[in-house]
């Protein structure tokens, strides 16, 4: 079975010890597949809502994954021999794809998020204010029915904590949502060290609490339609 090493920082401890330091997780390509389908949508209808033109982004994006992703002797994730084929235009637009895969299996898997929904895709919905020009990725509802914002990065080589550094004023861009703060405003990035894939998970501390927009338009219903 597949594997990646990962680590989180700041997240309260009522998060659990997953949370905590750095692990390993072992995932099946079933997860990683539906990740990489369901990345961005707010349900099922919402990945077959263009007929057969929905099924061929199905498959390109299972393989996107497929092609540029190998699990080695040891189950560990690496690149494949296409990725490093790519010309460096090439390796940021998969690079980014994996990022934000990764981000929505681990915001399931370790922060009870089943769905993150793409501000972009769905701007017209939420109707989002922003104050200034960057945004964060994702929102997301958790298990307790409490959101969660979420920046998601990915790089072809090692780790970058600028990176991470920089989400932290992303997040903020999303400060409530229907008048409820939001329980974490995460950030993400997905990185190659010596070809393996790691995954780094972070909770700005200090962020929570802090009104820099106005609410957000939108309600859960209208969001998880």
């Amino acid at each position: 079975m597949p594997a990646i090493t990962y680590s989180a920082d700041g997240f309260p401890a009522t998060y659990g010890p997953a949370l905590v330091a750095s692990k390993q997780l072992s995932v099946s390509w079933a997860e990683i597949i539906w990740a990489a389908i369901s990345v961005g949508r707010g349900s099922l209808s919402h990945l077959t809502q263009y007929g057969v033109f929905s099924a061929f982004e199905i498959t390109y994006r299972a393989a996107m994954i497929y092609a540029n992703l190998r699990e080695g002797p040891s189950g560990i994730l690496t690149r494949s021999a296409a990725y490093d084929g790519l010309d460096p235009s090439e390796k940021g637009a998969v690079s980014y794809f994996v990022g934000i895969t990764f981000a929505k299996l681990f915001a399931n898997r370790l922060l009870s998020v089943p769905w993150l929904l793409h501000l972009d895709v769905y701007r017209q919905q939420l109707q989002p204010i922003l104050a200034g020009k960057t945004k964060p990725d994702f929102v997301g509802l958790n298990a307790a029915y409490d959101w969660v914002v979420l920046e998601a990065k990915g790089r072809t080589n090692g780790y970058e904590d600028s990176v991470l550094q920089r989400v932290k004023s992303q997040t903020q861009q999303l400060t409530t949502i229907q008048g409820s703060q939001p329980v974490l405003r995460a950030g993400s990035l997905a990185y190659f060290s010596a070809g393996n894939l790691q995954f780094a998970i972070r909770d700005p501390k200090g962020d929570h609490g802090r009104n820099k927009i106005r609410d957000l338009p939108l309600s859960k219903d209208v969001k998880m339609r």
